[in-house]
């Protein structure tokens, strides 16, 4: 298969996915904000914005929706509740300085066959409730969105995961199963030394090789008995 260009912002995506710390964070931040090449892959303000919910392990939004975008990438962004699950990773990034009266609420796990229309921000977490989106806000597009919407309407194929480090990548073409040349190397590394080593699992050891012990009459026997006596 001839290998296809992976957009920008779906190489972004999936190195969100990958982040680990909030320093990690800060460094993708600062790589992906002002480029000329399309817009910030988020608002500046929205790494740092905290989740509302007290009972989620993420303290802070971008941990939630990082979240999200793993469990997705599993999916290979073809859930069973494929539009909700879009909806909801496109409005888990916002503007928290746009956030006014009206809100879209995104509705907790056990209530996720709708999304609803609230009146006010305090009303979104009086109902514990921390992916909030206002409804202006969400005509603006980042990069962010533009990935989701990308791998969601792709092939499934792009979407996958390194077979050596587990990290998650977007593919060129359908037989790439690396995220990168390095990975790529030392996978195949791998797989030849496993390789050997079943190979030679079931080998004899001939430095153990025991004989088996002479039957009365056979050749080596009779070589043994024909060879004359040593003066």
């Amino acid at each position: 298969m001839k290998a296809m260009a992976v957009p920008l912002d779906a190489e972004d995506l999936a190195e969100f996915a990958n982040l680990k710390t909030d320093e990690d964070a800060a460094g993708f931040q600062r790589k992906t904000t002002g480029r000329d090449t399309g817009p910030d892959f988020a608002p500046a303000s929205w790494w740092t914005y905290p989740a509302t919910r007290d009972d989620i392990p993420e303290p802070k939004q971008w941990m939630f929706t990082q979240r999200l975008v793993r469990e997705a990438w599993k999916q290979k962004f073809q859930s069973d509740k494929g539009l909700f699950d879009t909806v909801r990773l496109l409005l888990s990034v916002f503007n928290p300085q746009a956030l006014k009266e009206s809100a879209v609420m995104i509705c907790p796990e056990q209530d996720r066959e709708e999304v609803v229309i609230v009146s006010t921000v305090s009303a979104c977490t009086k109902h514990g409730n921390h992916t909030l989106a206002d409804v202006d806000e969400t005509r603006e597009e980042y990069g962010f969105h533009k990935a989701i919407r990308y791998l969601a309407g792709g092939p499934a194929w792009r979407v996958k995961t390194c077979e050596y480090c587990h990290g998650y990548f977007v593919a060129d073409h359908n037989g790439r199963k690396c995220c990168s040349v390095k990975c790529s190397s030392d996978h195949q590394i791998e797989r030849q030394q496993d390789h050997a080593r079943d190979r030679n699992w079931y080998r004899p050891n001939k430095s153990a090789r025991i004989s088996s012990p002479r039957l009365p009459g056979s050749r080596s026997e009779k070589r043994k008995t024909d060879k004359p006596a040593s003066r």
